[in-house]
């Protein structure tokens, strides 16, 4: 359980260290083209969750944030030895949720800084990847989950 705590530790800290990155180094509202048209930094901020939805909702946001880590906790102590791949995509969602709650704690609203411009995606952060690699960590250890339980059942005579 150590283990899958420090790694969300550290990944807590990337999250914070780029989110201090951006608000010393950028204006709100300013841009770095870093391929121009397709992918660009920007800096803004947001007061609401994923999409903007829930904006200025910052208990609310707050609680979600702190139910959901606190579930994700739970969890994790639950299946942490059994399941490797689930406990290290749990650590993700743990480290992005509660990366966007010390924001919401600390400064009312979340630093944003990644900007898809080819596909007009609303702006994101390092918070927001770890989430998305958490779920596709947990989608990949439910589907080799599924596949292995087909095999064994599989190999089981029928009646």
């Amino acid at each position: 359980m150590l283990y899958y705590l420090a790694l969300s530790v550290i990944l807590i800290a990337i999250d914070q260290i780029s989110k201090w990155l951006i608000t010393v180094g950028m204006d709100v509202g300013g841009t770095i083209p870093l391929l121009p048209d397709i992918f660009h930094l920007t800096s803004i901020r947001n007061r609401g969750a994923a999409f903007s939805i829930l904006w200025e909702q910052r208990g609310l946001l707050i609680v979600i944030a702190a139910v959901v880590s606190a579930f994700v906790l739970y969890y994790l102590k639950r299946i942490h030895q059994s399941n490797k791949s689930m406990a290290i995509g749990l650590s993700f969602i743990l480290s992005g949720a509660l990366g966007n709650l010390i924001d919401r704690l600390l400064r009312a609203e979340v630093v944003d800084m990644f900007d898809l411009r080819l596909i007009n995606f609303p702006v994101f952060n390092v918070a927001d990847c770890f989430v998305t690699v958490g779920v596709g960590c947990i989608i990949i250890s439910n589907l080799r989950e599924s596949r292995a339980q087909k095999e064994i059942d599989g190999m089981k005579p029928s009646n």
